[in-house]
Parts: structure tokens; sequence; C-alpha cells
């Protein structure tokens, strides 16, 4: 098994399964897109945005529909781009520090006002999670999220843990420093834990209902991948005082939801002959297999790669840039 890259370059790859052996297409060319930040597919349509803008797309012959978004302060504006959650009957765009509601169709409905307290929102049918940051009882600043009702008033908090940084002079491991990572589905948030260690899965009272984990083999850290790390940082020298490097990768990198199919794709840090292992689980929980997909590349220019992403009724869509040719493309694979 092999590691290539640092821990916070999600890798864009090619999705094919044992057997019987599928094969990636390509679909069209986006040529309105500069640089994507993220892919919705819902009934027919696939929405992309890019900075304050967001692209429909037929799901059919991928025409553009419309565009839509504006740059500003006032209502139905951002001064930056935000999260597109698509939901069953509109489109929510959480940005700074409001939330932003659209038809289906793009149409402008209302704006809400957010609290500086939850970073990240994410609609939860009438719910909210935000992530939120805390002093925990130990005195460590802590990452957590909670859950607000619709009036973004706080419910209760499901989950905490130990910031990655607690200042300059307490060293850290890298690999671990991130906050937890959210989405949800229905009635169900999952969550990839800060360590990333496992994936908790709660309901809508924030009960948890079960956490999935990898018990196979870990992946070595080695002084390579150290050496590589030490590359992404400037003035490692000076600063290497600062890192703890584990022994072992953590086991999970990203993870996604199927919402039609039910289904939780993982990633894992597993590679193997230039695949990477993949485990495919249902929302009870069940481990339905395991899969070996194959790298294809690395996208270095955006903290929001892991985005150009998404799954939809057993198939994988990916935004894929032509360098040659300067434009991005949709690429899918048949993954049932």
């Amino acid at each position: 098994m092999k590691r290539k890259s640092a821990f916070f370059l999600l890798l864009m790859v090619l999705f094919y399964t044992k057997a019987p052996l599928a094969f990636a297409e390509r679909l069209a060319s986006l040529p309105e897109l500069i640089y994507p930040e993220g892919i919705n597919i819902d009934k027919g349509r696939i929405y992309i945005n890019q900075g304050v803008h967001i692209y429909i797309y037929s799901a059919t012959d991928y025409t553009l529909i419309k565009k839509f978004g504006k740059k500003g302060e006032g209502p139905g504006e951002l001064t930056t781009g935000g999260y597109v959650y698509v939901q069953p009957d509109h489109i929510v765009v959480s940005g700074n520090e409001k939330l932003l509601y659209f038809t289906k169709d793009g149409n402008y409905i209302k704006e809400k006002r957010t609290m500086p307290a939850g970073t990240w929102l994410v609609p939860f049918e009438n719910l909210f999670a935000a992530r939120k940051y805390m002093r925990g009882k130990d005195g460590k600043r802590h990452h957590g999220v909670m859950l607000l009702n619709s009036n973004l008033e706080r419910i209760k908090i499901i989950y905490e843990h130990v910031h990655g940084f607690q200042g300059p002079k307490v060293p850290f491991n890298l690999l671990t420093i991130a906050p937890p990572e959210f989405v949800t589905c229905e009635d169900k948030l999952f969550m990839r834990s800060g360590d990333r260690e496992k994936i908790i899965v709660f309901n809508k009272q924030g009960e948890k209902l079960f956490e999935l984990t990898d018990k196979d083999e870990r992946v070595k850290f080695t002084e390579k991948d150290k050496k590589e790390f030490a590359s992404t940082i400037k003035n490692y020298e000076s600063r290497k005082s600062m890192f703890v490097f584990p022994k072992y990768f953590p086991p999970f990198r990203w993870f996604y939801i199927d919402p039609v199919q039910k289904k939780i794709y993982i990633e894992t840090e597993t590679e193997e002959k230039g695949k990477r292992k993949w485990l495919v689980f249902d929302f009870r929980g069940k481990l339905i297999k395991k899969v070996m997909l194959p790298i294809l590349s690395l996208d270095m220019k955006s903290w929001n790669f892991a985005l150009h992403h998404t799954f939809y009724n057993g198939k994988n869509y990916r935004l894929v840039e032509d360098e040659e040719e300067e434009v991005w493309e949709l690429h899918t694979i048949d993954i049932k």
C-alpha cells in the first residue's frame, strides 16, 4: 500500500467496479465555467456553483438552462460564494452571515440573517445544523456541531472534540486538525469526525444512530510522507517543533451521500496498484461492499475540490478540467 499525497489533497478519480467492468463517460463540455466550486443533482437538473453564481443545466442534454446569483450586499446578493443545498422544493445558499432562498428555477424568494456563531449552516428539513467553536470543560478549544430551530436558536450541541490547534506553543497533528464535516439527507445527519476516524450518523433529535469505522490495516505514515508534508509548509525548518507526525494515517479522507439509492460512499487512505479503497454502506450502517477505484489526478487549485464530486442514483458525477483545452467537463460512471 502506498500513500502519495498530503492529507488535504483529495484526488479526482475515475470509478470502476470489479465486476462488471465499468468505464467513465464524458458527458459534456461546460465552457461557461472557469473554476466551479460545487455540484448538486436533483430531478433532471444539475446545479453548479461558482463564486456568487449558480448554473442550472439539464441532466438530459447538459445544456445551460439558467445562470443566477448577484454579487453585492443587498437582498438576494452575496459578497462571496456560498454553499448550495438543493432541497425538495427550493434551493438554499448559505453565505456570508445569511441564508438565501431561491426556487428550483433560480428565482429569489427571501433571505435570513444568520448568527456569527453558526460558521457553517446546513438545512436539516425544518431545522439547521451548524458548526461551532467553543471552549470545553477541559479549558481547551473545541470543535462542535449543534442543532438550531427554524429561527436559528440553539436546540442542543450534538458533537464536540478537541480542536487540533491549541496555540503556537502546543505541537499539533496536521492530519487531524480539521473540523467535523457533515451533510444532511432527509431526517439524518452524516458527519465525519475531526480525527477522521469515523462517520457518525444522527437523527433529527440529535441522537446518535450508529458509527462507521474501517477495521482494515492502517496505512503507515512514512518519512517520504513527512517530507511531502514539510514541503507544503512555509518556513518548515524554523517551525517544525510545532508539528507532530503520526505512525499511521487516519482511515477516512472524505465521504459522499447518494440521496436516491440511500448509500454512503467513504473514501479511505488505502492505496494499492494505483487504486484507492472505498467503502459503501447503506443508511442503516450495513457495509454493502468495498471497491478499489483508480486514481486519476491531483487537483490543488481550491479547498473546494472535494465538492467537484457528487453521487446520484448509483452514478458518480464529477467535474474534470481538460487542461489542454482549458475547459471544464462533466464526467460520469455507473457504479451500481
